[in-house]
C-alpha cells in the first residue's frame, strides 16, 4: 500500500470517529440514567391587601366583569370551594337588596359556601362625583352599619361598613372609580365572620374584584 493511500484512509477513519462522538453527544447515548429535567412548581400569587392596592388609579368599566374574578380569589374569600353562584345583569330581574327583587341597572355576582357569600356589582349607568359623594352619606346612614373608619381607600369617594343583617355580619366597601361605581362585600354567619379577619378578608376580595373587573374589555356596541 502506498503512502498516499495510508494517508487516505487514516482521514477517512478519523472523520468517522468524529462523526460518530458528535452523535452520541447530540443524541445521549445509550445512558439510561440520565436524570429527567425537574417539574415546574406552581406558584400561588398571595392575595393582595387593600392598603397595598392603589385604587385611586383604577379605571373600571362599567360592564360584565364576574367571568374574570379568578376562581382562587373566589375561594380564599369563602374559606372553601363556592357550592353555589349566581350572576345578573343591566335590565335583568335580581335581589337588588335583600328581600326585594326588581330589575337590575347593574352587573353583579355572589358566590356562597357554607355561611359565608361573597358579592360584587357595578352600577350600569355613569356616577358622577357628586353622586358618589351623596351615595357614601346614604351607606353610612343604612340601618344596622357602622362606618369603618381609618379603612384603606377604595376608590374616591368610597366607603367602607359593617352592617349587622340579623345574626350576621356583612363588611363591605363601595367607591367611585372613575365614572364606574364598584361595591363588593363579604358575609357571614356571626362571630364566625367578623372583627379583623372579617375586614382583612373582604379588603383581599375586594382588590380581587377590582383588578379583575379592571381587566376587562367593554364591547363597543354597549
Amino acid at each position: 500500500m502506498s503512502s498516499a493511500v495510508r494517508v487516505l484512509l487514516l482521514a477517512l477513519l478519523a472523520t468517522a470517529v468524529v462523526v460518530a462522538v458528535g452523535l452520541t453527544a447530540t443524541l445521549g447515548g445509550d445512558d439510561d440514567t440520565a436524570a429527567p429535567p425537574a417539574p415546574s412548581t406552581p406558584t400561588t400569587v398571595p392575595p393582595t391587601p387593600l392598603a397595598d392596592y392603589d385604587t385611586l388609579t383604577v379605571a373600571i368599566p362599567r360592564a360584565e366583569f364576574c367571568g374574570a374574578l379568578p376562581p382562587e380569589a373566589v375561594e380564599r374569600a369563602l374559606g372553601a370551594p363556592a357550592t353555589d353562584e349566581g350572576s345578573y345583569g343591566d335590565g335583568q330581574p335580581a335581589v337588588v337588596v335583600p328581600g326585594v327583587r326588581d330589575v337590575a341597572h347593574e352587573f353583579g355576582c355572589s358566590w356562597t359556601s357554607g355561611a359565608v357569600t361573597a358579592r360584587a356589582w357595578v352600577f350600569a349607568p355613569a356616577v358622577t362625583v357628586a353622586e358618589g359623594r351623596r351615595l357614601v352619606a346614604a351607606a353610612r346612614g343604612e340601618d344596622g352599619c357602622t362606618p369603618l373608619r381609618g379603612s384603606a381607600a377604595f376608590g374616591r369617594p368610597s366607603v367602607a361598613l359593617a352592617c349587622e343583617r340579623g345574626r350576621r355580619t356583612v363588611t363591605t366597601f363601595r367607591g367611585l372609580f372613575g365614572d364606574a361605581w364598584l361595591s363588593c362585600s363579604l358575609e357571614g354567619r356571626t362571630p364566625a365572620l367578623s372583627g379583623t379577619e372579617a375586614l382583612d378578608r373582604a379588603g383581599e376580595w375586594c382588590v380581587a374584584v377590582a383588578q379583575g373587573a379592571a381587566s376587562v374589555v367593554p364591547d363597543p356596541e354597549d
